[in-house]
């Protein structure tokens, strides 16, 4: 072990130029009150980039310890394929299990690893990553099982504070947010903006019995969500993929929230899928499916406004019972299919209910929406296109061309459905300019021809096998 007082176990940069590669960094500890960066510090303005390398065991401590690996501030830092293992960052309010940023510094995080990494203290915040302000983007990443700490941890995965967090084409698999209140297991956002895309946040939790958000928290600010899956997630509280409070904005485009659920007591725990105590909700072409707790199975709206439109919301309740939407505020419903299987409400409402037009509802418990049949609709979640699943519209299906225009191709839902498939193609309008009757309910475009698009090529689709070689080993 190495240890160099209370900054930059190994490395203490200051306004220089600092590049790591191909090196292995593990068991070095800053110590002391305050103690930051337990393998790096990097400050100053400085630059630091640290590629094909592993940062594994390193601790920050006592008292309040930021960024068990690498502590950023007002600086840049350049992380390329490089793994943090098993890193710590203790005290109090521990930051960081492997990163610490603030100051307006700006990390840029491209195919790396966060994996077991942890904030301890009573509010341990940012189990893998602090990120207090500036920019922080990450692409082609992947953090696991990190988690943040004590009585009301806070972002198993990473804690935004006033920053701009970017994700793409990322993975956030089993954070937690621990203790007896934790909140947002993969990410949690105070103030800042956060955007996610083209990612999958799976089987997060936020423990305690006032967990909130299983995925994601977020009271202030603003968080777009596009082209992501939310899968599996847990709160023990209530919001078991989402919970919104305080201030904030969201927006779900082209996504899919399946199966989480909101794991209390019951009759006390809500919103398996998504839980707005306030602030403001938009989702468009997204699917809810199989999402689990009795109020507000997909959706519960204390004190909000949610709008939804072009979305689907299914449940196949096995056990318990489930009311996919619970409305206590102002909730707007339009062109979207509701339907559950068991004889379960499909809505409950003591607020403002508005109905948009253009609904199909499996019974008459959404005001103002008349009970349907619906016919045509695939209960099974599938591949068919984009990069999430969805129900399908088979042939036939009432909730063909039965949307209203408003919301197919404006009004924020844009011009294609959850796959990125146009709307529109198979009525009477020409191709990329909806009109009256042309869009379908829900999530899902049908269309009687074949995807334009190959979600995999490998140059024997014509089902000529005759290149192929067995490469195993002998």
């Amino acid at each position: 072990g190495v240890s160099a007082g209370s900054s930059g176990g190994v490395i203490y940069n200051l306004g220089g130029n600092v590049s790591l590669a191909d090196s292995w960094v593990m068991d070095s500890f800053a110590d002391g009150d305050q103690a930051i960066g337990g393998a790096i510090y990097n400050g100053g303005g400085g630059h630091l980039q640290v590629e094909d390398s592993t940062l594994l065991n390193n601790l920050v401590g006592w008292s309040s310890g930021s960024g068990g690996a690498i502590y950023n501030l007002a600086s840049d830092l350049t992380l390329i394929r490089a793994d943090f293992v098993e890193n710590e960052a203790h005290g109090a309010t521990g930051r960081g299990g492997a990163l610490y940023n603030d100051a307006e510094g700006t990390v840029r995080v491209d195919s790396s690893l966060f994996f077991r990494n942890l904030a301890r203290g009573a509010v341990g915040r940012g189990g893998a990553i602090y990120h207090g302000s500036g920019t922080l983007t990450s692409r082609w990443s992947s953090f696991s099982r990190n988690q943040a700490g004590g009585a009301g941890g806070e972002g198993g995965g990473v804690w935004n504070g006033s920053g701009i967090l970017v994700v793409e084409d990322s993975l956030f698999l089993s954070n937690i947010g621990g203790g007896a209140g934790g909140v947002g297991g993969g990410v949690f956002n105070l103030e800042g903006v956060v955007q996610i895309a083209r990612s999958k946040l799976k089987f997060n939790s936020s423990a305690g019995a006032v967990g909130r958000g299983g995925a994601i928290l977020s009271q202030g600010g603003d968080l777009e969500i596009s082209d992501t899956e939310l899968l599996g997630n847990r709160a023990e509280g209530n919001g078991g993929a989402l919970y919104l409070r305080g201030t904030a904005s969201c927006r779900i485009l082209r996504s899919l929230c399946q199966a989480n659920i909101a794991q209390g007591t019951p009759g006390t725990s809500r919103g398996g899928g998504i839980y707005l105590e306030a602030g403001r909700l938009f989702a468009a072409n997204t699917t809810f499916s199989l999402n689990e707790w009795a109020t507000g199975a997909a959706i519960f709206n204390e004190g909000g406004e949610a709008e939804l439109v072009h979305c689907t919301l299914f449940n196949e309740p096995a056990t318990s019972s489930l009311t996919a939407i619970f409305n206590e505020s102002t909730l707007r419903l339009s062109n979207s299919l509701v339907l559950t299987t068991a004889s379960d409400l499909n809505c409950a409402n003591t607020g403002t209910f508005v109905d948009g037009g253009g609904n199909l509802v499996s019974d008459g418990s959404c005001p103002g929406i008349p009970s349907a049949v619906i016919t045509g609709f695939d209960t099974a979640l599938a591949n068919h296109g984009g990069q999430t699943a969805t129900h399908a519209l088979l042939a036939g299906s009432n909730a063909i061309d039965a949307a209203l225009l408003t919301g197919c191709g404006f009004a924020g839902a844009g011009s294609v459905d959850q796959r990125g498939a146009q709307r529109g193609v198979d009525g009477d309008g020409a191709p990329g300019s909806p009109q009256v009757g042309d869009c379908d309910v829900g999530a899902y475009e049908f269309s009687a021809a074949a995807p334009p698009w190959r979600i995999f090529s490998d140059d024997f689709e014509s089902g000529d096998t005759g290149s192929w070689s067995d490469q195993s080993s002998p």
